[in-house]
């Protein structure tokens, strides 16, 4: 188990979990035409973007250090802490990404995850474990995402972005996401290292699951067997049963392949109590 002591958000809500949940509470999306480049011509032109062209390395850093002081630590504290980063897809260390760690006073920087969509939970979950095994008392974790030319152009020409300007996971007449900027950064500890610290949790990670469908290189699994094997092993871990569960946050892609398969990995995990239990998506 793990307990977060310290977190930052930057999303096209404002900066700051405040923002973040205000925005969410509201249920108004942080959607606005894009105009950080030229998308005449693009079926979409809406995502979820930050004013002006934010660099992603100098707002990760922003927010590590915001996180490592919400959560109290000390210049040698965050000596001895490692930094786990996670990147959408980007395989490539910068000069400036690879200095982050350092610049933030924190170990090194121990690994980058690059799952896309699931980089950054991937990367908690890695942290946790972690702790767990006792391999570090703390870990910082820090992720983030900006929309660029290239990435919108890329999804865009798949034909994967909603077109009309709104995304509908699971909803009749859903036609896929849209993107947006998003960047975050998480102090995991462990409990004890918590507690002798003095720090107060403001959330605790009891348990995590990861998988694969292993099925095709970009639709999943019809029945959602990975999804179900992801949510089965975190609830083990855990040591909950489905009837625990009091929300799902979904993937929500909201395309015809993705939701369905989604659904049916959770009906398949947590069985009648799929039917009861709330479930949305961040990405609209």
């Amino acid at each position: 188990m793990a307990v977060i002591t310290g977190l930052a958000t930057l999303t096209a809500y404002g900066s700051g979990p405040e923002h973040l949940w205000t925005g969410l509470l509201s249920g108004e999306p942080a959607l606005s035409p894009v105009t950080r480049f030229e998308v005449t011509g693009r079926r979409a032109r809406y995502a979820a973007t930050l004013p002006g062209s934010p660099d992603l390395t100098a707002e990760l850093a922003a927010l590590v250090d915001r996180a490592c002081t919400g959560a109290g630590l000390t210049g040698a504290e965050r000596a001895v802490t490692p930094l786990l980063l996670a990147r959408h897809l980007t395989t490539a260390v910068d000069p400036p990404t690879a200095s982050l760690a350092a610049d933030c006073g924190l170990l090194g920087l121990q690994r980058i995850h690059t799952g896309a969509c699931a980089a950054a939970a991937s990367a908690v979950a890695d942290a946790a474990a972690q702790l767990a095994l006792g391999e570090h008392p703390r870990l910082v974790v820090a992720a983030g995402h900006l929309v660029t030319e290239d990435t919108f152009a890329s999804f865009d020409s798949s034909g994967v972005l909603a077109p009309d300007g709104i995304a509908r996971p699971f909803s009749t007449g859903r036609r896929g996401p849209l993107l947006g900027d998003g960047a975050g950064a998480l102090v995991l500890e462990s409990p004890a290292e918590a507690r002798r610290r003095g720090a107060t949790p403001l959330a605790r990670i009891a348990g995590w699951g990861q998988a694969g469908d292993a099925h095709h290189v970009a639709r999943p699994h019809p029945a959602g067997l990975g999804t179900a094997r992801a949510v089965a092993a975190a609830l083990h871990r855990a040591g909950l049963g489905p009837d625990a569960v009091g929300y799902v946050n979904a993937h929500g892609t909201a395309t015809p392949a993705f939701d369905p398969s989604e659904a049916a990995g959770l009906h398949r995990a947590l069985g009648p109590h799929a039917a009861r239990v709330p479930v949305s998506s961040t990405k609209p």
